[in-house]
């Protein structure tokens, strides 16, 4: 979560256009000085393909962040497609920093002063709202009839609190009705669920396995910095990035070390699996991929700033943003730069793929007061070319998930259900 002095602009959207809006204030980051774009493969051979396990999120929603369990971030959806329409609105109250969950015709979602929401997918009407006074950071992970929110310390989340008083709850999907919470830690890890285990990283540098049903903590693995993404499993392994610059795996049961490797930085991004390997970004500007049996590296790319941007993955491609303002489109065996396409402002949320067209945002909050260009905006790209197809004025961070239908859009501070125009 980046902490900038922001301030929330009056936005209109008419349907796929631009429309004009107040600027936020507030500086944004220092940018690293890092080398110009390269891409080299690691000189071990890539080891054979072993497909891996389902997921366990595969029913036509987007039940939790990145989608599936690899943390894959797209779907096929073909009928979601531009021009869009908008069906409703929804105001969260303040910033929206994570996308929602869908689940069962209803979307859910967190808000950066503590509010979570229940809406209905089809009219955007609210079904319950729970009031945390605490930030949220993440997005919530549905499972069954259960709601997993992560929380964290109360607004406005101060680094200082360092690991501060964070925890996980579990909210009756239904009703809001609290089940349980564990005290975890400062916690803007997106939830896990794999089977009856729930996967959450923590500022106190530790990942914990609880119990999905009671929040009891099975196991928890310390590593050497912060855990701010989100983990991703293959059903047998969970890998999590950590901000020691490692990338670790884990046995899924037993919390035992199977292999960690360093990269080049601190590590926000979660880990994005497909086939026999694992991409992530760092905050040196690089994209790397590892075996995910023994963390071997196989090939690193490197952008012209920071990657907090984690990998969405569409067949034989993965797409990665980069504050130097970016999206690039790789070549998931070796990493080789198919396109990118430059939007002129920070990326720092994760792409989302849908209906083959690869959805992503600039970072107003990134970038307040620091740029001529309007920083925010959402843009759609065919995902084979890299060509403009989409744009819109409002959108922040990871800004279109979609549950087969409708796409909805996350916006700074908004939530819109976008129809396609037949």
């Amino acid at each position: 979560m980046r902490r900038a002095a922001i301030a929330a602009g009056a936005v209109a959207v008419i349907g796929g256009g631009v429309a004009f809006f107040l600027l936020p204030t507030g500086p944004g980051p220092r940018q690293p000085a890092v080398q110009p774009t390269t891409t080299k493969a690691a000189t071990q051979p890539a080891p054979p393909a072993e497909p891996p396990v389902a997921s366990p999120h595969s029913a036509s929603t987007w039940p939790t962040y990145g989608r599936d369990a690899l943390r894959t971030a797209s779907a096929a959806f073909p009928r979601v497609r531009p021009p869009y329409a908008v069906r409703w609105t929804v105001r969260g109250g303040s910033l929206i920093e994570f996308p929602p969950a869908i689940s069962s015709g209803a979307l859910f979602f967190g808000t950066n002063h503590g509010r979570v929401l229940a809406v209905s997918a089809a009219s955007g009407r609210t079904l319950w709202q729970r009031e945390f006074d605490r930030c949220i950071a993440a997005s919530p992970t549905v499972a069954g009839n259960t709601v997993f929110v992560s929380v964290m310390d109360p607004y406005p989340c101060s680094a200082d609190h360092d690991p501060g008083d964070g925890f996980v709850v579990a909210l009756d999907a239904a009703t809001g009705k609290e089940r349980w919470r564990t005290r975890v830690g400062v916690t803007e890890s997106s939830p896990l669920v794999v089977g009856r285990t729930l996967y959450v990283g923590s500022w106190d540098r530790r990942l914990y396995a609880l119990d999905r049903s009671t929040g009891r903590v099975r196991w928890s693995f310390a590593t050497g910095g912060k855990i701010k993404g989100a983990a991703a499993s293959d059903g047998r392994t969970v890998y999590v990035g950590s901000y020691d610059g490692r990338a670790y795996a884990l046995d899924a049961v037993t919390g035992r070390l199977r292999w960690s490797r360093a990269v080049d930085g601190p590590i926000y991004a979660n880990p994005a699996l497909v086939g026999d390997r694992l991409v992530i970004g760092d905050l040196s500007g690089t994209i790397s991929a590892l075996g995910l049996h023994d963390g071997r590296l196989l090939w690193w790319t490197q952008t012209g700033s920071y990657v907090y941007s984690s990998a969405a993955v569409w067949h034989d491609r993965v797409y990665v943003g980069s504050y130097d303002g970016r999206l690039y489109a790789l070549r998931s065996s070796d990493g080789h730069r198919l396109w990118s396409f430059d939007a002129g402002s920070p990326i720092s949320g994760t792409p989302t793929v849908v209906g083959g067209i690869v959805y992503f945002a600039r970072c107003s909050a990134c970038v307040a007061g620091q740029t001529r260009l309007d920083p925010r905006g959402a843009f759609g790209l065919d995902a084979r070319t890299g060509r403009l197809l989409w744009r819109n004025a409002d959108g922040e961070y990871t800004p279109i998930v979609s549950d087969g239908s409708s796409a909805y859009l996350v916006g700074y501070s908004r939530l819109y259900a976008l129809e396609p125009v037949r």
